[in-house]
């Protein structure tokens, strides 16, 4: 499904009864359905959009940032043998001296911020090699840069991406389209679809400790508009 055709999905179903809703402009509304696919993928653990990349190393630099699409990360490897993953933390008490280990071939991983380090710095037989990387990831089309004719990457029951658009259509500060008892239906329906949303702190978390996180919305109060 294209862009534009959930969007003519989405004037139909559920803005076509709406005094004023020609105020949004199909602009505006493809930017809301880049947000819905963005919704989508920081939901359910992050675990929707999988695909892989790798990082060139470098001899003497231990750190790689990872690029913003970049949620989760499933899978670190160097010439086909999967890297352990660490925390510096527990680098620190389980490896004594590892930060002056001698350049060579990595072993392990952990990430702090968006950046990506070894428990080694690449030597010169390292140098131009690859890490090759598996990762869950964001769309890589921004929100604001959709197109009509631009393919949802979100293609598992896309039509239920229309609840996030209706929710901020119903919720705009405008006295003819804004309409909170129907913005309230649309959170529920949504995060029924796709689960509840994952805080900002609890993504960072996810991809600096893969492993070791886990996700656990509260599910057993209704989410009211004004949360969205």
């Amino acid at each position: 499904m294209t862009a534009g055709e959930l969007l003519a999905i989405i004037r139909a179903d559920y803005l076509d009864d709406v005094v004023g809703s020609e105020n949004w402009s199909d602009t505006q509304l493809l930017r809301e359905i880049g947000r819905a696919q963005q919704q989508a993928c920081y939901r359910q653990d992050l675990r929707h959009l999988i695909d892989s990349f790798q990082i060139m190393l470098i001899e003497g630099q231990r750190g790689y940032e990872l690029d913003p699409v970049v949620l989760r990360l499933d899978d670190v490897s160097f010439a086909g043998v999967p890297l352990i993953f660490t925390t510096r933390a527990a680098m620190d008490q389980c490896c004594y001296g590892w930060r002056n280990y001698e350049p060579g071939i990595p072993k392990r991983f952990y990430v702090m911020g968006r950046t990506l380090y070894m428990d080694r710095e690449p030597s010169i037989n390292e140098d131009g090699l690859m890490l090759d990387i598996q990762h869950w990831r964001l769309p890589l089309i921004l929100p604001e840069e959709l197109a009509k004719d631009d393919d949802l990457e979100w293609i598992n029951d896309p039509e239920q991406l229309a609840h996030w658009v209706a929710f901020r259509a119903f919720m705009r500060r405008d006295e003819d389209t804004q309409d909170k008892e129907k913005a309230a239906e649309h959170p529920a329906l949504f995060n029924a679809s796709f689960g509840a949303e994952v805080p900002a702190q609890a993504r960072s978390e996810l991809l600096a400790q893969p492993d070791t996180i886990g996700v656990k919305p509260l599910r057993n109060r209704p989410v009211l508009a004004e949360e969205w």
